[in-house]
């Protein structure tokens, strides 16, 4: 068998926002099937930093997230800005929601967060040394109450199912494989 790609027929953008773009396209596929409403959600990029402190503590903010209408443990994360190199989002995200800011930042990994519906594109960095050097400077929607624990505590919030948001869980994974704690 070989794969083949889906040919693209027809495309339109059915919704559009500051942080988020519906598009419908008309594909065929390789079958010779057309579909005629497969959405995309076109978003920004996102990055996401596994930051430990420099008494290598991990920060994790804990914020309530209304998608899922529950509070959530994650690190660090945000949206890559138009023009913006995604290095440079992660250190702008992580001083903006911790007041921390990094002595070192090493990419880790590239990855797509929903392949099958989104166009989303997610950068993970390990941010190390970190020390705070501002307050924090969220946006109305950010609450964020920080959190620093050990790798042994970041751990056994894994195992205990308290970390579920799957950006974090990638990042956290790359973050502990990259300081050979996994």
């Amino acid at each position: 068998m070989t794969l083949k790609k889906w040919k693209v027929l027809a495309s339109k953008i059915v919704f559009e926002n500051p942080w988020i773009r519906v598009r419908q396209d008309k594909v065929k596929l390789p079958d010779g099937t057309v579909r005629k409403d497969y959405f995309v959600r076109e978003t920004k990029r996102v990055v996401y930093a596994f930051a430990l402190t420099e008494d290598n503590k991990v920060i994790l903010n804990n914020q309530y997230k209304h998608g899922v209408a529950d509070f959530l443990k994650e690190i660090p994360a945000g949206i890559v800005e138009d023009g913006e190199r995604p290095e440079a989002a992660i250190k702008r995200e992580l001083l903006e929601e911790t007041g921390y800011a990094p002595k070192r930042l090493k990419l880790l990994a590239q990855f797509y967060g929903d392949p099958t519906g989104s166009n989303t594109r997610i950068w993970c960095y390990l941010a190390t040394g970190c020390k705070k050097v501002a307050e924090q400077q969220t946006n109305p929607t950010e609450i964020i109450e920080l959190e620093f624990v050990t790798i042994a505590k970041l751990k056994q919030y894994l195992k205990q199912g308290k970390i579920n948001s799957q950006g974090t869980l990638a990042a956290i994974l790359h973050g502990l494989a990259a300081i050979g704690e996994l």
